[in-house]
């Protein structure tokens, strides 16, 4: 294992889809809470875009929620 992390090249592509997938995660929580936020009056709004933002993580993730 420390041999892949000893490429340079790796090790800058391994970052990069760390740092790709944590700005994604930030991102959506973000959409989230802003969309709670702005919905809070009609819970059914927030619920049905948490609803959506899990299917949305299931298909793209491969597995059922």
């Amino acid at each position: 294992m420390k041999e892949l992390f000893r490429n340079r090249n790796f090790t800058k592509m391994f970052l990069a889809t760390i740092a790709s997938q944590f700005g994604t995660i930030v991102g959506n929580r973000a959409f989230a809470f802003y969309l709670l936020d702005r919905y809070s009056s009609h819970p059914g709004y927030a619920s049905l875009a948490e609803l959506m933002y899990r299917c949305r993580l299931s298909w793209s993730s491969g597995s059922s929620a």
